[in-house]
């Protein structure tokens, strides 16, 4: 499903790939991934994960936008078995710019959907009233709500300030060191599967692209 989101950011903003090396397949659990990473122009990163299981039974999906060049908030994605997701918009934002509203009132749209976190993380104090957890009975529904969701934040981020990129990178470093130093389940999966060096590499270099 995550791949349309590409054409999408391509539509509003220069897109090109770009190389991530050693993690343009790593394996999670069971399942065996794709790694992708693009520039954006005017924005920042996206990062895209496609995992699937053996025989396809299984299939994990990670989308992030981290926006440098514009004063928003992290866009996480996960998104299992096409109808499960879990996102995310973590505040790291320089000003008071970026107003999420339009983000927010797509939630309420589908608030029948939505599920309670299992256990405080410590990461919750940056998470917008935005972020989610759902379940939906199908795919369609899903996909519904993503677009719904990627439509509006990108339209929350043209009105937002533009930032300073090496501001905003230092930003986020500070936020990445303490999901990885205060064990935040974030982060801890990669650290699980990868260790903790590699998982650091993954984080900084590939995901949010600010080293």
């Amino acid at each position: 499903m995550i791949e349309k989101y590409i054409e999408r950011i391509e539509y509003e903003y220069p897109i090109k790939q770009t190389e991530i090396d050693e993690f343009r397949q790593i394996k999670i659990s069971s399942l065996n991934g794709e790694c992708k990473a693009y520039e954006v122009k005017n924005l920042g990163r996206v990062f895209t994960m496609d995992a699937r299981s053996t025989f396809g039974l299984k299939r994990k999906e990670l989308f992030v936008i981290t926006p440098f060049d514009i004063d928003g908030p992290l866009f996480c994605l996960e998104l299992n078995n096409g109808k499960n997701l879990t996102i995310d918009f973590f505040d790291v934002m320089l000003d008071e710019s970026y107003n999420e509203d339009r983000t927010l009132a797509i939630k309420n749209k589908y608030s029948s959907f939505i599920q309670s976190r299992d256990k405080a993380q410590w990461s919750d104090t940056f998470r917008l009233k935005s972020s989610m957890i759902a379940r939906f009975p199908d795919a369609k529904t899903a996909e519904e709500c993503l677009d719904e969701l990627l439509e509006a934040y990108l339209k929350a981020l043209d009105l937002a300030h533009v930032s300073i990129a090496w501001e905003k990178k230092k930003q986020i470093g500070e936020f990445i060191e303490g999901l990885i130093n205060n064990n935040d389940e974030a982060a801890e999966t990669f650290i699980r599967q990868l260790g903790r060096g590699t998982a650091e590499r993954f984080l900084y270099e590939a995901v949010f692209a600010i080293r």
